[in-house]
């Protein structure tokens, strides 16, 4: 399943008073435990709980937080990420965010750009 958002076009004028417009959007999906998930997400933070198949979350300016997974690979810019209980391996990166990780049971591979990880 692939979900994609799609915002409506905001009309252009020469002389417009009102302020642009904003958009909110949050999506609670249930899935298989054990399901692949892959993840490209701007602008919102992701929160994913008990995957226990592949896991690979690409974020930007918001966080990413995964509690109880199996293998992941996280990847994010402007945001931290948080990585609790992992039976497999794990990659993260982040770039200008804090990294938190705990409880790894495969290999871990931590790249960060940042000064506030650990």
């Amino acid at each position: 399943m692939r979900i994609k958002t799609i915002y409506p076009e905001e009309e252009r004028k020469w002389f417009h008073l009102s302020k642009s417009s904003s958009w909110t959007v949050s999506y609670d999906i249930g899935m298989p435990s054990d399901a692949p998930l892959t993840v490209r997400n701007s602008f919102g933070s992701i929160d994913a709980v008990r995957i226990h198949g592949a896991a690979d979350l690409e974020n930007s300016h918001g966080s990413i937080t995964v509690r109880d997974a199996g293998e992941v690979r996280l990847n994010n810019s402007f945001g931290s990420i948080e990585l609790n209980s992992a039976n497999g391996n794990a990659s993260v990166n982040d770039n200008n965010g804090s990294v938190q990780v705990s409880d790894v049971k495969g290999t871990s591979k931590c790249a960060t750009a940042s000064a506030a990880s650990r």
